[in-house]
């Protein structure tokens, strides 16, 4: 989590990280070439949160956290 987000990135996992500390959870950081900010969040390989496509940053945005919370939920339940 090196470039100019990485702190919101950081933020985020820590977010994930703090609320489901009983579940297998991998975190994978992608840096994009030529592209600054594009913060994603998949899980089991369906794309939950783009602040590309305007869901803006993950640890302001509760309705995304809502959503993001909830896959993983059902992921580590399955």
């Amino acid at each position: 989590f090196n470039s100019g987000y990485g702190s919101r990135a950081t933020a985020a996992v820590k977010l994930i990280k703090d609320s489901f500390s009983e579940g297998d959870i991998a975190f994978e950081s992608v840096k994009d070439r030529g592209i600054t900010g594009a913060f994603e969040i998949q899980v089991n390989g369906v794309l939950l949160h783009s602040k590309l496509r305007g869901d803006g940053f993950f640890h302001d945005n509760e309705a995304q956290r809502r959503v993001v919370f909830e896959a993983i939920r059902t992921g580590l339940d399955a």
